[in-house]
């Protein structure tokens, strides 16, 4: 060590460590809690899905906020996400191809919003989902027009409707 200074070795992880910190986000989206694979956003009157969603993120609980709409990148690249929680939100429109990544999807809640209609296909790789919450029993309207693709999705479900 020089005198009055750090080694060479001592700045070579000073820098690593500092550019680390600037250039790669924590991995967490704003207002939210991350804590290993679990990012809870739960009440916090959001929008829209956050963007910056670790991708090895495996539980996602976005219950009690603002949403109204669920687009195709929302859950893009989450491919370990186990369970997505969007309880009593104001989800009014969810984009075909919305899922499409969730293939390790085994629940998902979408009672308490406004849904109107399901877009076909929306369970076609969610081959894991095996607990939904009904949006057909507790959603804001009168029934929903299924798809094949959501009467099969819900037909393998079993409970269809489960608080866990």
């Amino acid at each position: 060590m020089s005198p009055g200074g750090c080694s060479r070795v001592g700045w070579l992880y000073y820098a690593a460590g500092a550019y680390l910190v600037l250039c790669c986000p924590s991995g967490c989206p704003s207002k939210c809690t991350c804590s290993g694979s679990n990012v809870d956003c739960h009440g916090l009157g959001l929008k829209t899905v956050p963007r910056g969603i670790p991708r090895n993120a495996e539980r996602l609980d976005l219950d009690r906020n603002n949403i109204t709409r669920i687009t195709k990148m929302d859950f893009a690249g989450l491919k370990n996400l186990r369970v997505l929680h969007l309880e009593d939100n104001k989800v009014s429109v969810i984009e075909r191809g919305a899922f499409q990544d969730l293939k390790q999807l085994e629940r998902l809640r979408l009672n308490k919003n406004k849904l109107q209609v399901l877009p076909e296909l929306l369970f076609q790789n969610t081959l894991k989902l095996t607990r939904l919450s009904s949006p057909v029993q507790e959603n804001q309207q009168q029934t929903i027009p299924a798809s094949q693709d959501v009467s099969e999705a819900l037909y393998k479900l079993s409970p269809l409707y489960s608080p866990g």
